[in-house]
């Protein structure tokens, strides 16, 4: 089974670069929640499609195909990764647990080193991601890499999804 990684600086790049889309209002953080759902809902078998284009499978992007567990996430075909993310409120931003997720988040993708996680891939089913793309990361691109992605660092973001009511 494959393990889940921190996202690369590729696919953030691409993600950034993609044409804006409406969404519903995106704020601070999250909102404490209680267990899991226990069903999990799987992908066709064969799966393909953009996520292994991004991973590298079958000829794709160009990401290596032999990943290793990062610590701190959980490994692909987690419930946690297949089930509905619960929304977050602003509210609940300053909570001890909601706190406690934000900073081992922001741990588990600076050790990777990675440039995104969401909550979900540490196992916690919340609308939660952290960002960020600092000059030193940067700095391990090549010059061609980081003048055709037109990349620029930014400080650390913290976000929460909460769909307007």
């Amino acid at each position: 089974m494959e393990a889940l990684r921190p996202l690369s600086i590729t696919a953030v790049a691409a993600l950034l670069r993609a044409p804006p889309v409406r969404i519903p209002t995106f704020v601070g953080t999250g909102r404490e929640v209680g267990g899991r759902r226990g069903k999990s809902v799987r992908a066709g078998a064969g799966g393909g499609g953009w996520l292994s284009g991004l991973l590298g499978r079958k000829g794709g992007g160009g990401a290596p195909t032999a990943m290793t567990l990062t610590p701190g996430t959980v490994k692909a075909g987690d419930p946690v990764l297949h089930e509905p993310a619960q929304e977050v409120s602003p509210r609940d931003v300053p909570s001890e647990k909601i706190q406690g997720v934000i900073d081992q988040m922001i741990a588990v993708m600076r050790k990777a080193p990675g440039v995104g996680l969401a909550a979900p891939q540490i196992g916690e089913p919340l609308k939660i991601i952290v960002l960020e793309d600092t000059q030193e990361y940067i700095s391990y691109a090549s010059k061609e890499d980081i003048d055709a992605q037109d990349r620029r660092s930014f400080d650390l973001l913290v976000g929460c999804y909460q769909s307007q009511a």
